[in-house]
């Protein structure tokens, strides 16, 4: 196994499936089963290049999602950061 680690679709694969069984529990609990069924259906697509032209993108640390950071609320430009309240 350590000789195919050097791959590097190997060690993706790895990130993607390492916490499959938490993620499904998680959609299940808060999504339900319908989408559940869904994801599941749609899960072999993330891993083929259709992927991503249907959005199907699958992010192995949640940093990497691209856009835009939720708002501080703090002007960070502002010289007067001490009477913020935060």
């Amino acid at each position: 196994m350590t000789s195919l680690l050097r791959f590097r679709v190997v060690r993706h694969l790895l990130r993607v499936f390492a916490n499959l069984p938490t993620r499904i529990s998680l959609t299940w609990r808060y999504h339900g089963p319908r989408e559940t069924l869904r994801r599941a259906l749609l899960f072999p697509l993330r891993l083929t290049p259709l992927g991503p032209r249907l959005g199907l993108v699958t992010l192995v640390d949640p940093l990497e999602r691209k856009g835009k950071a939720a708002p501080l609320g703090v002007d960070l430009e502002d010289h007067h950061v001490d009477r913020i309240a935060l």
